[in-house]
């Protein structure tokens, strides 16, 4: 399993709250994330004799495993997405992956495995490959290689994109029925996932 820095953020309806998903009156128990597996599959960024340009390949698949439950036996959750964003929500836009119940009772409990894509020019991240790159160019540099030497080797380093999982429950008899945008509950959880990232050599 890899390590994850995590942000454990919850929303209710528009509000925005940092605090446990476990509030009082939430009726999400628990929602969670973490990276699943090793990840080898790198990002690859191109370089000239200038520096670091474009990625060579036009996506990632983020490995992840998804637990939200419910709290009570009432509550149910409906609702479950993901997507790579700067915010604690998901617009309609970021959705990389997206399950709903549909009318029916919903998950107490959710828990899945899934292989996300996300698009490497639309991954929202804490340290980019392109950062990651040219923090390795700097970081020779100091030790005393020119920049031209530096570019003409390949380097690997790990970049840290932004992954948020968010889901959303409400009472089985709101469910069952479709209507539930309200008094819902929705929680979320960002991790930093890592990236392995190879700065290729200058054509």
């Amino acid at each position: 399993m890899r390590n994850a820095t995590a942000i454990r953020l919850t929303i209710a309806a528009a509000v925005v709250a940092v605090s446990s998903v476990a509030h009082a009156g939430s009726k999400l128990e628990k929602v969670d994330m973490v990276a699943e597996g090793i990840d080898l599959k790198p990002a690859i960024l191109r370089a000239n004799s200038n520096g670091y340009t474009s990625y060579e390949n036009s996506s990632h698949t983020y490995m992840l495993r998804l637990f939200a439950k419910a709290k009570g036996k009432s509550n149910a959750v409906y609702y479950a997405g993901i997507g790579s964003t700067h915010n604690i929500y998901l617009n309609f836009d970021e959705h990389a992956y997206q399950h709903m119940s549909g009318k029916s009772d919903g998950w107490g409990v959710y828990k899945k495995s899934v292989n996300v894509p996300i698009k490497l020019n639309s991954t929202k991240w804490f340290t980019s490959p392109g950062a990651a790159c040219v923090t390795n160019l700097k970081a020779q540099m100091k030790k005393g290689m020119s920049k031209a030497d530096v570019l003409k080797k390949e380097w690997k380093v790990t970049a840290k994109a932004k992954i948020l999982f968010v889901a959303a429950a409400n009472t089985k008899a709101r469910n069952r029925r479709g209507n539930t945008s309200k008094n819902n509950s929705i929680g979320s959880r960002l991790i930093a996932y890592s990236v392995p990232v190879i700065c290729r050599a200058a054509k």
